[in-house]
């Protein structure tokens, strides 16, 4: 066992995983395409086809993902038997644990939570690029077009993060505790200010609503390949 800090063993992790998480990847789309040739063996007119083969698709998925669950922990521990993760820049050690698995967006949200004083220009900057990634390709690419109005697109990640970022050095300011308004009060301040995430957005945002999203238009595309050839 050897000790690294925990920005620097994120990087270590994340080689270790890639190639898992490769292969979940592939797996998930062969799940799908899996599932639609099942509904072909088994039924005959297309609404039957089409349920089987979500029916199929959920089965199959949920089962699979208890498998990742399980791969995922068992690589957690031998990781951690191999490395000791050391928290840097006063995170407490789950926060580094945190920083372990989410890399330099949570190490960025740490450090405006507990050291706003040093949160400087170029760390806003790349914490607001980080945040825009994460939302996913589909709403950035929403947000350039401006297709939605503003009443399912409130706002963009840097709008938000900016308020935030100086309504948290304000209250440092004041002596007031920047950690516990960011982890309890930021959601009620963004609606205050007309700058909370629609419904809408919020789907789009979760990372799990856009693989189901992603994994039913290929099973859809599936279907108008087979009945545009047949």
């Amino acid at each position: 066992m050897f000790g690294m800090l925990d920005y620097r063993a994120h990087k270590l992790y994340w080689l270790l995983t890639r190639p898992l998480a490769l292969a979940i990847l592939i797996i998930s789309y062969a799940i799908v395409v899996g599932s639609f040739l099942i509904s072909l063996e088994y039924a005959q007119s297309f609404w039957v086809r089409l349920l089987v083969s979500i029916v199929s698709l959920e089965i199959i998925s949920l089962l699979f993902a208890l498998l990742v669950k399980v791969l995922g922990f068992a690589l957690e521990k031998v990781f951690y038997f191999l490395v000791d993760v050391v928290p840097a820049e006063d995170r407490s050690r789950e926060e580094a644990l945190l920083v372990l698995k989410f890399g330099e967006t949570m190490r960025l949200n740490f450090n405006l939570m507990n050291r706003p004083e040093l949160f400087r220009e170029t760390e806003s900057e790349r914490f607001i690029q980080l945040l825009n990634r994460a939302s996913g390709w589909i709403l950035r690419i929403l947000r350039l077009t401006g297709v939605f109005s503003t009443s399912l697109l409130v706002s963009s990640p840097r709008e938000r993060t900016e308020a935030l970022l100086f309504e948290a050095q304000e209250r440092w300011q004041r002596g007031e505790r920047v950690k516990e308004f960011l982890m309890n009060d930021s959601l009620g301040f963004l609606k205050e200010q007309g700058l909370a995430a629609g419904r809408f957005e919020q789907l789009l945002s979760s990372a799990y609503a856009r693989s189901v999203i992603y994994r039913y238009i290929v099973l859809l595309i599936c279907f108008a390949v087979y009945y545009w050839q047949n």
